[in-house]
Formats: structure tokens, C-alpha cells, sequence
């Protein structure tokens, strides 16, 4: 009969998914300051093609932050789901 067994994440895996993903949206956090208020007249200030190029720099970190989010969701997912051993 097929024992299920439940695997934990391995923890480097997630330190380095919860690193990227908080070292990503310390980022956006900074960057998006720039775009609002006092600070954000800088930013309404530069050429369209810079404020693409800026907002495309954003969107890149938001990815890279949802995939890290999405590794420790996977990771979690996995350790949740037993596997068989026989």
C-alpha cells in the first residue's frame, strides 16, 4: 500500500524567493515615489520616451517579484501535496 509523504520546501529555495521578491518591490516602492506629489514633477517632466523606459523598469521588477511569489507558492503547493512511496 502506497504511504503518502510530505516533503518540506527546501529552505534556500525560499529565502532566495522571499529575497528577490522583497529586494523587487523595495524597487518599485522607490521608484514609484518619483512618480507622484513634489517628487513626481521630476518624472511629468521627462521626454515620453524616458517615462516609457522608466515605467518598462517597473513592470520588469514587478515580474521578477511575482515570479518570486510564485516560487513560494509552488514550493508551498508541493510540501502540501503528499507524495507515494511504496
Amino acid at each position: 500500500m502506497a504511504t503518502p509523504i510530505f516533503t518540506a520546501p527546501d529552505p534556500q529555495e525560499l529565502i532566495d524567493a522571499v529575497d528577490a521578491t522583497h529586494s523587487a518591490l523595495i524597487k518599485v516602492r522607490a521608484l514609484l515615489c518619483m512618480t507622484y506629489g513634489n517628487s513626481g514633477e521630476a518624472f511629468r517632466s521627462m521626454s515620453g520616451e524616458y517615462q516609457d523606459s522608466f515605467l518598462w523598469a517597473i513592470s520588469d521588477l514587478v515580474d521578477n517579484a511575482v515570479a518570486g511569489f510564485e516560487t513560494v507558492c509552488e514550493a508551498r503547493d508541493r510540501a502540501a501535496s503528499p507524495a507515494t512511496s511504496n
